[in-house]
């Protein structure tokens, strides 16, 4: 069986994910030369993306296939953290990671290779220094980015991520923090006294696109409270990244006078902060939604 329908398939293997993806990593270095360690990375997901739309997926009745804006963002913000290392670090890093999302109960056997590869990388966390390394590492994405700021949700809002295993003192620590200063330690908080770097990552990964994503929604809902334009607001939220199911919801959110719980089908995630608008809500549903897409990209 060749390769790529061994990495498609229910029962991938470890090696099959890892070599896979290091397949497509070289293939994206051969097409394109002289570009950011971190466009290599992108490129390695999102060429895993094309050839799995070829293939008979349930995913495909989603809607979602098409929608390359949403993937190219959510590649980029897979693959961040890693595009400070170098090669070979920088693909065997992913490709572990990506065990870790396709299988995570055959993980634990890299769990010792992978904390030593990122290690460095939770050291410029600690120090401060990630977004400056990142500059230095990949000046022309980071051109193309036209930002080095992010904006971060308060408390209430990051609840809306999915990680049930919060507690409010484990929140409250996060959110003092959040950022370039957040510890290794705080994160295992988070998840629930999980030590793995795979859960570092997935958090990290999860809460950088939360914070941009609703950052997006919520200029899009400050922008048609002025001119009461829905369909800019569908466009510019990011909601035209959602499946239309998740769309309808959204929008029934939307002109409630109160919020209102969870997605159909998704267990209660949200605050339950019954003071916000429907309005208000339905920016957290469209960030949560898009950041949960991200899994798919494996």
């Amino acid at each position: 069986m060749k390769l790529e329908k061994r990495y498609f398939s229910q029962k991938a293997r470890p090696k099959d994910i890892i070599g896979y993806l290091e397949t497509n990593y070289f293939k994206a270095r051969q097409t394109h030369l002289n570009e950011d360690e971190h466009q290599y990375l992108i490129d390695t997901l999102l060429l895993i993306h094309e050839r799995r739309k070829t293939l008979p997926s349930p995913m495909r009745e989603l809607g979602l296939w098409e929608k390359e804006t949403m993937w190219n963002s959510l590649a980029f913000n897979e693959t961040m953290l890693f595009s400070v290392l170098d090669y070979p670090a920088s693909i065997s890093a992913l490709s572990l990671y990506a065990v870790y999302k396709r299988i995570p109960m055959q993980s634990y056997q890299y769990e010792e290779e992978y904390d030593k590869t990122i290690t460095p990388i939770v050291k410029m966390y600690e120090a401060g220094v990630f977004t400056d390394v990142y500059e230095v590492k990949n000046p022309k994405v980071m051109k193309g980015m036209g930002e080095k700021e992010y904006i971060f949700p308060n408390i209430e809002e990051l609840k809306q991520i999915g990680l049930e295993l919060m507690d409010e003192e484990a929140i409250n620590m996060f959110y003092k923090r959040f950022g370039e200063y957040l510890r290794k330690e705080e994160f295992k908080m988070l998840a629930g006294g999980e030590s793995s770097l795979f859960t570092w990552t997935k958090l990290n990964n999860k809460i950088r696109c939360f914070c941009k994503k609703i950052d997006r929604a919520r200029e899009a809902l400050e922008q048609y409270q002025k001119d009461g334009d829905i369909e800019r607001f569908i466009a510019n939220s990011g909601m035209v990244d959602l499946t239309s199911v998740q769309q309808k919801y959204v929008l029934e959110t939307f002109v409630l006078e109160k919020a209102r719980l969870g997605l159909p089908g998704v267990e209660l995630a949200t605050s339950g902060n019954w003071n916000e608008t429907g309005k208000e809500d339905a920016i957290k549903q469209i960030a949560r939604e898009i950041t949960l897409n991200a899994d798919l990209l494996y």
